[in-house]
């Protein structure tokens, strides 16, 4: 019985692993896919604002693919080495609003609200702050994504 809970365990670990897989190859295509379409739109691009534009796609996308890549090194690191948290203490009214600002954009540009809310009273934390803003970007940009044009988003602190 021992050994086929064993292979059990190892067929459910090797279909996370495909889904893990399946997940990331997609993340990290995406925005290839758009850098790619960015190029095309470059090429075509008749005004000096139009290529303004299409360069900042270029931009936002690449840096989102490092982040993408960064995020599996980390995943890799946490698996062979965990690492300690860097704590450092924040004020939620200063550096959320900073997190949120390139969101703002992007909701702008797609026709959404972004509503930002944090309480004048709330205290610092000690938090890593790397870790928190990691969370924090994915549940923006799944926002971004995932809300329909015109849609709001917010994200309250308390």
């Amino acid at each position: 019985m021992q050994l086929q809970q064993k292979i059990e365990a190892l067929n459910q670990s090797n279909l996370e692993k495909d889904s893990f897989l399946s997940t990331a190859s997609h993340e990290l295509r995406n925005p290839i896919t758009n850098i790619l379409m960015a190029v095309q739109m470059l090429k075509k691009a008749p005004t000096e604002e139009r290529i303004q534009r299409y360069l900042e796609v270029l931009q936002a996308k690449s840096n989102r693919e490092l982040e993408l890549i960064d995020d599996l090194l980390d995943l890799q690191r946490l698996e062979t080495h965990p690492y300690p948290a860097k704590l450092e203490t924040i004020t939620l009214q200063d550096w959320i609003p900073m997190l949120a600002e390139p969101f703002q954009v992007r909701a702008q540009a797609r026709q959404q609200t972004l509503q930002v809310n944090v309480p004048p009273y709330l205290p610092a934390i000690t938090v890593d702050s790397s870790s928190l803003k990691r969370v924090l970007t994915e549940l923006l940009n799944n926002a971004c994504k995932y809300t329909a044009p015109s849609g709001r988003i917010a994200l309250e602190i308390y």
